[in-house]
């Protein structure tokens, strides 16, 4: 028998891997540059502004096993994810430095990896993370192109969480 505090252990975890890298990429660098500049990616993170140090505040498990995961920045930019055990995905939103939802997505967790999809304007984005290469990451582009980096060209790039959506290093901590 599973007891209700480790229902949502696996799916935060998953989400963990999705939206965090290693302690010493924790700064964010306000542009998107090098080699994430000419990415899909771009055009739907742009106003993702986060900012400074930042923090992973989680949530304890409730009884039905949702779960609440929050990253927040030093400029007040944050990316919430909120499991919801029944359909066992997470409703992930970015917000702005200025509290303005600039993307939205559903993630879901399967034994082969966890995958994101984006929808905005009219327009769809699928992140996919494979278990083999966790911080690697495979973009599916609105005009149907796939983009993939690996975990060497992630954790060899200075964190950019305004061109990848906040997959950035964030320590424990408390979020205002």
């Amino acid at each position: 028998m599973h007891s209700t505090s480790s229902i949502g252990r696996m799916p935060t975890l998953a989400l963990l891997s999705v939206v965090t890298m290693p302690l010493d990429t924790a700064q964010a660098t306000p542009r998107c540059t090098g080699p994430f500049k000419g990415t899909c990616l771009r055009p739907l993170l742009r106003h993702f502004d986060a900012a400074g140090t930042c923090a992973a505040d989680q949530g304890p498990v409730s009884e039905s096993g949702a779960q609440t995961l929050t990253l927040c920045w030093r400029n007040g930019a944050t990316v919430v994810g909120t499991f919801d055990p029944a359909s066992q995905s997470w409703a992930v939103v970015h917000r702005s430095s200025h509290g303005k939802v600039v993307a939205r997505s559903t993630t879901v967790v399967s034994p082969t990896g966890v995958e994101s999809t984006f929808n905005r304007r009219g327009r769809r984005w699928i992140v996919r993370r494979p278990v083999p290469d966790p911080f690697g990451f495979d973009v599916t582009c609105p005009n149907g192109r796939t983009e993939t980096y690996s975990a060497g060209l992630i954790l060899n790039t200075p964190s950019q969480p305004r061109c990848i959506g906040g997959i950035v290093g964030c320590p424990p901590g408390p979020c205002p």
